[in-house]
């Protein structure tokens, strides 16, 4: 009798200690983007004194700005213009165009990068990211011909 009594008791101090209690902080799945980090470059050959391009940002995504002007840290030199002089942004949704320039120039290849905020619910590809309207010169102010534009995309 006592076996059985002791047996009823400890059964239920086995159960409650192996119930789990829920609510872990195990990983949910994939989180969504907040920040899309845009390298612009150009393709071709020459030696660029001042590069000028149009981004092409996705419903969703922005930069930020003050008066149409990218606040600091939006564009940053980067790959051959990474000490770049002129370095600068002017937004205007859903665009913005970047300049960079440098006096002794700098190789075709990447020149910037533009970090921007994805909004909440937003789910962009790379795709979505477009470059046009490039504007090449050397460091005489003439224009480079056969210059191509380019962008790849990461997300964090």
């Amino acid at each position: 009798m006592k076996r059985i009594l002791l047996f009823i008791l400890i059964i239920p101090l086995l159960i409650m200690t192996a119930c789990g209690g829920g609510g872990g902080g195990g990983d949910n799945g994939p989180h969504a983007a907040t920040q899309a980090i845009v390298k612009l470059s150009t393709a071709g050959t020459g030696t660029i004194g001042i590069v000028q391009m149009r981004l092409t940002l996705p419903t969703g995504v922005t930069v930020r700005a003050t008066s149409s002007v990218t606040d600091s840290g939006v564009v940053t030199p980067s790959g051959n213009a990474t000490d770049a002089e002129l370095v600068y942004g002017i937004y205007s949704a859903p665009a913005v165009t970047v300049v960079v320039g440098k006096a002794v120039g700098f190789n075709s290849g990447e020149f910037a990068i533009v970090n921007c905020d994805i909004a909440s619910g937003s789910t962009p590809v790379e795709s979505d990211f477009s470059v046009s309207d490039l504007d090449a010169r050397d460091a005489d102010g003439k224009s480079i011909t056969g210059l191509t534009p380019n962008r790849s995309v990461t997300f964090q």
